[in-house]
């Protein structure tokens, strides 16, 4: 064989080689899971943020709640609140319905430190006492993420006691499915 052809099928076996490499690690970011600070996940894709939350929910949570996010979307923008927000509280208490304390609790709504333990007939209804929480006599005036937990609110009622981990989760879920960084006073009301 002559330099010339050598020289012309190393380069296809490199360029062919690169293109699988190149594939190879295009299809490891696409599926990529990372790790937050305190629970892994999986990236969501879409164009549109219900698209992302559905994505999201899919790859990361119970595959059977999916069917309850169209529902959960509309309610919660019915009650003035940002929709991926009680998406990723549900990430936070329960792994999207994957570690469920009580039926259909993915917000653990009424699931005390003290021991009170409170379970719903349905998604839908988990996803509706999540939402009515975040507008109930105790949080309606509350519109900054950090104020729902110990974190940021270090006196007031909460959604969640946790100091650090519940934040740091619903806040990489956030920006998981928003696609952007946000700083902790994020508003979630709309």
């Amino acid at each position: 064989m002559n330099k010339l052809k050598l020289k012309t099928h190393l380069t296809i076996a490199l360029v062919a080689a690169g293109l699988v490499v190149w594939t190879a690690v295009a299809f490891a970011k696409d599926y990529a899971c990372y790790s937050g600070d305190f629970r892994e996940f999986c990236l969501p894709k879409g164009e549109t943020q219900i698209q992302r939350i559905h994505s999201f929910v899919q790859r990361n949570g119970n595959i059977d709640m999916f069917d309850s996010l169209d529902f959960m979307y509309r309610y919660a923008v019915a009650q003035g609140i940002d929709s991926a927000l009680p998406v990723c509280i549900a990430f936070a208490d329960s792994g999207l319905g994957r570690e469920l304390l009580t039926p259909y609790n993915q917000g653990n709504v009424g699931n005390t430190d003290s021991g009170n333990k409170v379970g719903f007939k349905s998604w839908e209804e988990g996803w509706v006492r999540l939402i009515d929480t975040l507008n109930n006599k105790y949080l309606w005036g509350y519109s900054h993420i950090e104020q729902l937990s110990r974190y940021g609110n270090k006196d007031g009622f909460v959604y969640a006691t946790s100091p650090v981990n519940w934040h740091n989760n619903v806040k990489n879920c956030l920006e998981a499915v928003k696609g952007a960084e946000l700083p902790d006073n994020w508003s979630f009301r709309t």
